[in-house]
């Protein structure tokens, strides 16, 4: 998996490189631009004078307050007839008149005010077809419209061949850009619902509100999606990358959480998102071709200021956080890094600086530069993921740790208990009982009591044997020293030097066990050895302790008379034994009828 996102962003600069070789396809053009302000209303300025030449087909006004009228010639000095096609690289043009060979009627009438099918060639751009004669020539008249909105433009010349290499180098690029963003939604979306994150949900729609924006900015959405919707393509990208924008700064946050110490900052990210949010609102329902002058120029304005604003607070924000040490703040400077250099040219190229950057990274930069950007921090989501999963992990194994402390320590509390408890019946109640029993004793002998006082005696006896098997039940004797296996064997040959129960008992672990486990295990087999000889009225029984695949398995049979569930819920030895089972995660299973019971008994080790 690692090598794949690497083997695709391979792919993709190959892509790349070919997209800007096909740069060199194009015919040289020299273009020659006039404001329509400067041209008598009514008038084609078909013999006017042209002030501004662009020799390589560029020209980026900024934001203008007039129409531009560009002329140029296309020549054919060869002897057989050629296509051609003028591209204007700007989907984005409001209205455009097509003249050409002196002409006083537009050929083509064209724009993003006019339905997509009116538009003389089916293309996102803006795309003139020709035919030249040999040896012949057509001059062109352009009036472009981009009046009160920032101008750029590209005119260039291609031959119908190089066209459409050019164009299938670029739709190879844009579906491959565009699916790889598509999987990372999903793959957010993915993450985001697993591990309830909700920076992963708000990162999913920062990028779908990025493919809105690069399907408009490409122009391909009007050509498919909303080809009827005249008024739409104008605010389409806007509306998007303030959105785009917003949704990326309300990731930043949830990310990486802020510090208390800067706390400005995160005002400031909060008041941006509203702003950017209320202006993308404004515009999605104003009525866009409407808007006077007065107020188009400084909204769309303040739109390019609220990005580049929006770039300074994700630079300050993340600055912070490195700073802080906060983990995987190295993905987002990383995946933003050209982006944001890419977002401050445009921008700036928005407002009609000359140094802007080439035609290539004017159309496709911010598209590519969102693209990596959405890919390396989908990568770092699922690292983030990948970190929270090991954490939750290691939480879980510290908790189950802590837990088995807990329950050791608790376990050697009771022995504590249990041990002081047997010393105080053997100690207390043990030396009572005896000196009782000897002072009866040599009452008895000095005849100076009845008869009846030997019996008395007989069930001192009996309640000091009682007593001394308490005491040592309830502390198993010497099971740290001589280990289970002596200790269970020691129990079984009392019982069976009583009369009515001949107990068989077997061993087989190799594991040395912990001490606390034994000694469960010992009460385990001590209540179910108590339950036969109590209850089970039978002659013999088959006690095993045996290891199997990292568990210890019980297994107690005897051959007395069963009971049923009803009866096995109400016991209270079998409740213990089903609590302390309960206890080391293990497993019970009883097999009781009238011919004899079989317990199964199964604890991870």
């Amino acid at each position: 998996m690692a090598k794949q996102p690497r083997q695709l962003l391979s792919a993709f600069a190959i892509l790349c490189s070919l997209l800007i070789c096909t740069s060199g396809l194009q015919a040289q053009l020299s273009i020659r631009l006039l404001p329509d302000s400067a041209v008598r209303k009514g008038e084609l300025p078909w013999h006017t004078h042209f002030p501004i030449a662009a020799t390589n087909g560029q020209f980026n006004p900024g934001f203008t307050n007039t129409a531009w009228w560009l002329t140029t010639t296309v020549y054919n000095t060869d002897s057989v007839v050629q296509q051609y096609k003028l591209v204007l690289n700007n989907p984005h043009i409001n209205l455009l008149k097509y003249y050409q060979n002196g002409d006083t009627t537009p050929l083509h009438i064209t724009g993003d005010w006019l339905p997509f099918a009116q538009r003389p060639f089916q293309d996102r751009d803006f795309v003139f077809p020709l035919q030249i004669l040999p040896h012949d020539s057509i001059p062109i008249l352009l009036l472009v419209d981009k009046a009160n909105e920032s101008l750029q433009l590209h005119a260039e010349l291609y031959s119908n061949e190089a066209f459409e290499q050019m164009r299938h180098l670029q739709n190879l690029l844009m579906g491959a850009g565009l699916g790889w963003m598509l999987l990372i939604v999903l793959l957010s979306v993915f993450l985001g619902i697993s591990l309830s994150d909700k920076a992963a949900l708000i990162y999913a729609l920062y990028v779908l509100f990025t493919m809105a924006w690069i399907v408009s900015n490409w122009g391909i959405g009007f050509q498919y999606l909303w080809p009827e919707l005249t008024d739409f393509p104008s605010k389409a990208r806007p509306v998007f990358l303030l959105l785009c924008t917003a949704s990326f700064l309300a990731t930043l946050p949830q990310f990486f959480p802020p510090f208390s110490s800067r706390k400005w900052l995160v005002k400031s990210i909060h008041i941006s998102i509203g702003v950017q949010v209320t202006l993308a609102v404004v515009l999605l329902f104003s009525n866009y071709q409407q808007l006077p002058s007065v107020i188009k120029v400084p909204f769309l304005q303040v739109c390019s200021v609220c990005s580049i604003v929006s770039v300074v607070l994700c630079v300050l924000y993340l600055w912070r956080q490195w700073r802080n040490n906060a983990p995987l703040v190295g993905y987002y400077f990383t995946g933003i890094s050209f982006l944001l250099f890419v977002t401050l040219l445009l921008n700036l190229h928005q407002f009609g600086i000359s140094a802007a950057p080439n035609e290539f990274l004017n159309m496709y930069g911010s598209s590519l530069g969102l693209i990596g950007e959405s890919t390396i921090l989908g990568l770092g989501f699922a690292h983030r993921a990948n970190l929270h999963r090991k954490q939750k992990e290691q939480l879980a194994r510290q908790l189950l740790e802590q837990e088995k402390q807990l329950a050791e320590k608790i376990i050697a509390v009771e022995a504590e208990e249990r041990a002081r408890i047997g010393r105080d019946l053997h100690d207390t109640v043990g030396s009572m009982l005896a000196t009782i029993n000897m002072r009866l004793n040599k009452l008895i002998h000095q005849e100076k009591l009845p008869e009846e006082a030997t019996g008395l005696q007989a069930l001192i006896a009996t309640t000091m044997q009682e007593t001394r098997s308490i005491s040592h039940n309830l502390v198993p004797p010497h099971l740290a020293g001589i280990g289970l296996e002596q200790v269970m064997l020691n129990h079984i040959n009392s019982i069976n030097q009583q009369a009515g129960l001949q107990v068989q008992f077997d061993y087989a672990v190799d594991t040395q066990l912990p001490e606390s486990f034994q000694l469960l295990v010992y009460r385990i087999c001590h209540e179910l050895l108590h339950n036969i000889m109590k209850h089970a009225a039978a002659s013999e029984a088959n006690l095993s302790i045996a290891e199997d695949c990292g568990a210890i398995q019980i297994i107690a049979e005897d051959n007395g008379k069963g009971f049923s569930n009803s009866t096995a819920s109400k016991g209270i030895g079998l409740k213990n034994i089903d609590n302390r089972i309960a206890y080391l995660k293990g497993t019970l299973h009883i097999d009781s009828n009238t011919s004899g019971t079989t317990i199964v008994i199964t604890l991870p080790i």
